[in-house]
């Protein structure tokens, strides 16, 4: 499996950042370390708390604003981690790109967590353990047709993602992984943090 060579390390997470007031009775805490990598500790909010919380948007958002954000998210994200897993403390950004599209953060979470689903299940898969196997698949559908994704990934159709239900997840139930090591698995571990945090779960070499 393609990966970028290396694993690299947040060593500074600052998020002191103005103009991205949260209307959360709670600010998220510190990050902690998953190996050499930072991540957010989650208490999560139920799926009505946090649609509500992140369900209206920006029109444009600067880098800042998207970090916040998406901190914000992972630390209140309402699905389960698999176990061995926890948000990298940074979400993705794009080179030098200063102003993003509201909601990119809150997305840019729940691309994690769908990502580390898919990889959990196909290495439950592979281990022998197809009753963790399907568990995982049907909290990944049932992720996709939630309006936690849709707020911001199909806010035209929301509660439907028929793509990945179809095209991934049904043969992978199947024990057909392929589509989903090209769909999910495969481009959420070419991010050298998602690789380190996968490692550490056992799941990947």
């Amino acid at each position: 499996m393609k990966r970028h060579p290396g694993i690299a390390v947040v060593a500074a997470v600052t998020f002191a950042l103005s103009g991205c007031a949260s209307s959360l009775a709670h600010e998220p805490e510190a990050p902690t370390t998953i190996g050499d990598v930072a991540v957010v500790h989650t208490n999560p909010l139920s799926e009505d708390e946090y649609v509500a919380e992140f369900g209206s948007r920006s029109d444009s958002v600067t880098q800042d604003g998207i970090r916040d954000e998406y901190w914000r998210a992972a630390a209140t994200f309402p699905f389960p981690l698999p176990d061995g897993y926890a948000f990298p403390a940074d979400p993705i950004l794009w080179g030098e790109n200063d102003r993003y599209e509201g909601g990119y953060g809150a997305a840019d979470a729940f691309s994690f967590w769908s990502g580390a689903t898919a990889t959990a299940a196909w290495a439950a898969y592979e281990r022998g353990d197809e009753d963790t196997a399907n568990q995982l698949l049907d909290a990944l559908e049932s992720g996709h047709v939630s309006p936690v994704r849709s707020i911001h990934l199909e806010p035209d159709s929301p509660g439907t993602d028929a793509s990945i239900i179809d095209h991934a997840i049904r043969p992978a139930r199947g024990g057909n992984f392929a589509p989903m090591l090209q769909w999910e698995i495969e481009p959420f571990l070419e991010r050298d943090e998602n690789h380190a945090i996968a490692t550490n779960a056992g799941d990947v070499q």
